[in-house]
C-alpha cells in the first residue's frame, strides 16, 4: 500500500473536489456551517491560492484511487491575507530577510487512517522539489505538538510564536527554513 505522489499546478474539477472534501474531513469540527458550504468555502480558497505565483500541488494516493493527503504552497507576496499578518508580527530584520521572495507552505494534510506512514514525508519532499525560492514560511498552531516536531525535523525553526490571527483565535506558531 505504497502512495504514488504526484505535482500539479493546476488544478481540475475533479481534483478540486476531491481535495476539498479530504481538508473537510480532517479540518471541520461537529460545531461549524453545514458540509456543502464548507465544502465551497474550501473550494473557493484552493482556486483563489491556485491562481497565485509560484503555486504547487502534491497529492498522495493509495492504489492510485484513494486520496490520502495533499500538500500545496505558493510565493508568497505583499497583499496576501497570510503575507500581511506576517508583516505584522515579525521584526525588521526578519521583514528583510525572509519577506522578499519566499514560498509559503500552506498546507500538508494527510488523512487520519494514512498518517505515520511517511506519507507527509513523501509530499514535503514531492513539494519542494525544484521551488526555486530558497526561503520558506509557513504557520501551524502552537498547540499542534505533531506538526512542530515534524516541520522541526524537516530544519524549520520558530521565528515567532503565541501569534493569533484574529483577536480571539488559536495562537500560533510561524516557522522558517531556507533551502541550500
Amino acid at each position: 500500500m505504497d502512495p504514488t505522489v504526484s505535482s500539479c499546478n493546476l488544478l481540475d474539477e475533479n481534483t478540486l473536489n476531491e481535495i476539498a472534501r479530504v481538508y473537510d474531513s480532517i479540518f471541520h469540527s461537529s460545531n461549524e456551517s453545514s458540509q456543502k458550504e464548507r465544502l465551497r468555502h474550501i473550494r473557493d480558497s484552493l482556486l483563489l491560492h491556485s491562481s497565485r505565483k509560484g503555486y504547487k500541488c502534491a497529492l498522495a494516493y493509495i492504489n492510485r484511487e484513494h486520496l490520502a493527503g495533499f500538500a500545496y504552497g505558493y510565493y508568497g507576496e505583499h497583499g496576501q491575507w497570510w503575507y500581511d499578518q506576517v508583516e505584522q508580527v515579525l521584526d525588521e530584520r526578519q521583514r528583510k530577510m525572509w519577506l522578499n521572495g519566499y514560498f509559503e507552505l500552506v498546507e500538508i494534510a494527510v488523512k487520519k487512517e494514512y498518517r505515520r506512514r511517511g506519507i507527509a514525508t513523501i509530499l514535503y519532499s514531492e513539494l519542494f522539489s525544484g521551488i526555486e525560492n530558497k526561503r520558506a514560511l509557513l504557520s501551524t498552531q502552537m498547540g499542534n505538538e505533531p506538526a512542530i516536531c515534524f516541520y522541526s525535523k524537516m530544519g524549520w525553526t520558530p521565528m515567532a510564536e503565541h501569534v493569533r490571527f484574529s483577536e480571539n483565535g488559536e495562537e500560533f506558531v510561524i516557522m522558517g527554513r531556507i533551502f541550500e
